[in-house]
Order: C-alpha cells, then structure tokens, then sequence
C-alpha cells in the first residue's frame, strides 16, 4: 500500500488505517434538496452494504455520512474477520431464539465473511484481504472445553474450525504461553479503512450518492415521508437507515438509552524483524483469546507491523491516554523474546453493547430502523446486517429479514454503567487478571 499521508514524528496519536489506506474517498457535499426511497445514516459498514445491495436490485438510496466515510468504528477497528457471536455459542442463540430463527441468525453469522470476500472480489476493491485464518486460545483450563463446544457447534454450521494437536499450539502461536487453541478456518484479515471505502466506491459506481459531512440535525416525519435535516440540505424518503451503531449525540434519544457504550485503544509497531521465529504461527495467522474480560488481539500486516487491540489506559495529568504500557507488559508474558518494540501508532475508538453482547435491530417507527450492539466484533456481521436490510426493504416484509426486527428496549442505566466500566472496571481487570 502506498501511505496516503504520514505523522510528522512516530507514537503521534493518528490511525495506522488511515495514514496507509489504498483506496480513496468517494463522497460529495450537497446543498439542494432530494428525494430518494431509502435514507441511510452513516457510511460505515452496516449502512454502505444496505445501500450497496440496494443498488445491486436497482433501488433507490442516499447515504448521509456526518464526516467522511469510515470515520467511526468501521475504520477504527482492529482488522479481524472473525464469524461468530462475540461470547455466545451458536446452540445459545438457538435455545435464545428458538431453533428456526436461531438457525438463520447463526447462518447469517457464518456466512457472513464469505459475504465479504465476494464484495471484495466483484468490485475488485484492495482492502489486504488475507484469508489465513484465525487462531483463537483458551487462556485459562475452564476456557477449553467452550472453545471446544465453539470448534464443534460452528463446524456443524458450515464455518469450520480445527482443533490443532497440543503439541502443536506452541508452533502454531509462537508461545509456550497455552495450552490449548482452534482456528478458524475461512476467515483472515483486512484493511478495515480500505474496505469501507471500497464498499463507497462500489456503491457509488452503481449511481449511488454519499453525502459526507453532512450530519443529520433533525429526523422527523410528514405523513408517509421520512424527513431528514443536514446544515447543507434536505432528504426525504419512505424508509431511514439509521446505521451509525447507537452513536446519535442525542438526536434519537430512545436509541441512546439501548446501549452500553465503552472506549477501546488499538496500537501499532514499527516493522518486526524476524517476525516469523519470534510469533510463530502467529506472524502469519493472527491471535486472539477466550479472556472476553480481557481480551489480547493481534495481527502481524504484510510489512510486519504488529497491530493488537487492548483496552484502554485512563488518562493521567498530562493528558497522556496511550496504550503502550499495557500492551507491552502482555506481550512480554506471552512472548519472552520479544525485542524492545518501536510503537509508531496509537488511536483509539468506541464500541456499543448490549448486556448479552449480541446486536441488535430495532424498528423505531414505521419504515425507520436502527442496528447496533456489535460489541467490537462486527465488521463481517455488519455486512451481513445491511444485507438484510435490503431485502426488508425491497419486500416490504420485516419478516424475510435473518436477524430479529424488534422494538427498542432501553438498558439499565447507560451512561453510568458505560462510565463506572471504563472508570473502575477496566482498571479493575487489568490488576486483577492474572494471566497478563
């Protein structure tokens, strides 16, 4: 990839994605009013693939996009193409679902970066696909046998995932640090950034419009019309796609109080040298863990950066929020032998949840719907969510839809929760976790 743009010195507080990103913006301004069928709010991943599968049947839509595209989670995050629910297994959501429509969902799920690799590939968009798999470790003895009903459960439900030989984790990982691990076999890793601007790209080339710095002021309706106000103009439409992931800075204040939300940090190095002797396995085929409390995420790029996920660092006196501390002393514990590590690149993000880490899809009202609660782990489930929008949308039935179109339901204490989490409970399990 060729650097779009560079910091003017390294550990500046920028977004590796951002600063080496293949593809280009594709988004206009607007001063004028439209009319369209579909309104899409936000150019991320859910709202970019409705619109785009909407212009695959020929249908009308507009997204509106408050900065530039990928500005939020979808350009932000830490790479990982990963099909399945962030804690539960595939056989809970069908005793949480029942059976049918928990079969769909876990199908939706499963199918979900296929789904990807083949909007990368018809619109031959250059986002680093790299399909190497994903090794996922049990940190700790009771984390085994989930990992194992996880290997079996998703392998049944045609997303297969392996179950290398004991003796073979410390080869396979790079670390004596577990015991225990599975891959997954049809996923891998991309330029986040990229790919949403690919998805952009696409759309657009399709006669689809994305209106960038045009953040919605006002959403209301005028009898079967859904209007939307921005600085620069106005839309109005049968159908509005609110798909900004439960960040609505208060325009829609019954969506804000649906979910948690909490801060993450990602990071990323100067160039490794001998990635391969000192990650194992692991400099090709990226590493996370079963500690959800804690999690460790990393990937090694194809210039042999090492770029991890962690939760956040609260910020001292100074103002200083970065990551590096944290994630050093982690990866000194899983691999002694690491060198001394130039961090070039630190930023930092946000991510909505619900209590049992599963998204969610609401209807608001009549024709206007909202997703969210990805929980950190929605780039490919995304995709696959805006899917389904289209085809809502394009039936005028809710029900054809794979993932359950319901009415909103507020969390307990949001904002305090989210607060008392970043404030008390991060800190919390970084002391107390004793396996980093």
């Amino acid at each position: 990839m060729t650097p779009s743009a560079q910091p003017s010195r390294p550990n500046e507080q920028a977004n590796f994605w951002k600063v080496f990103a293949a593809e280009r913006y594709h988004g206009v301004s607007f001063t004028a009013s439209l009319r369209t069928r579909v309104t899409v709010i936000g150019a991320g991943y859910t709202g970019l693939s409705t619109a785009l599968h909407l212009a695959e049947n020929n249908m009308d839509s507009v997204v509106l996009e408050a900065g530039e595209g990928g500005a939020g989670a979808s350009g932000r995050n830490a790479g990982g193409l990963l099909a399945k629910w962030p804690d539960a297994a595939a056989e809970e959501i069908e005793a949480k679902y029942g059976k049918t429509a928990g079969h769909r969902l876990n199908g939706m799920v499963a199918s979900s970066v296929r789904l990807v690799t083949r909007i990368i590939d018809d619109y031959a968009t250059n986002a680093d696909l790299r399909m190497s798999g994903i090794h996922l470790a049990a940190h700790n003895r009771r984390a085994v046998p989930r990992l194992m009903a996880l290997a079996t459960q998703w392998s049944d439900r045609s997303n297969p995932i392996s179950v290398p030989e004991e003796s073979a984790i410390p080869a396979a990982l790079g670390t004596e640090r577990y015991r225990m691990a599975v891959r997954f076999e049809q996923t891998g890793t991309l330029h986040p950034l990229s790919f949403t601007l690919g998805l952009a790209r696409a759309y657009t080339g399709l006669g689809g419009q994305v209106l960038t710095n045009s953040a919605p002021t006002a959403l209301f309706k005028v009898g079967d019309d859904w209007i939307v106000n921005t600085e620069k103009g106005t839309l109005s439409a049968e159908y509005v796609i609110v798909a900004t992931d439960g960040f609505t800075n208060g325009r829609l204040p019954a969506l804000d109080r649906c979910f948690y939300r909490l801060p993450v940090a990602m990071v990323c190095s100067s160039p490794v040298l001998e990635a391969g002797s000192i990650f194992g396995g692991s400099s090709k085929i990226p590493l996370g863990d079963s500690n959800s409390n804690n999690p460790l995420w990393f990937l090694i790029d194809h210039n042999s950066r090492l770029i991890a996920s962690t939760l956040p660092r609260r910020r001292n006196r100074a103002g200083d929020g970065n990551p590096y501390q944290s994630i050093k002393k982690r990866f000194r514990r899983v691999y002694p032998s690491l060198p001394k590590l130039d961090w070039d690149y630190h930023w930092s993000g946000h991510i909505t949840t619900t209590p049992d880490r599963c998204p969610r899809v609401f209807e608001l009202d009549r024709r206007l719907y909202a997703p969210g609660g990805y929980a950190g782990q929605g780039l490919s489930t995304a995709v696959a969510v805006g899917k389904e929008f289209a085809k809502v949308i394009a039936s005028s039935n809710a029900a054809v839809s794979d993932i359950p179109i319901t009415k909103p339901r507020a969390v307990v204490w949001p904002k305090m929760i989210s607060l008392a989490v970043k404030s008390i409970g991060f800190p919390a399990l970084r002391l107390l976790d004793r396996f980093y």
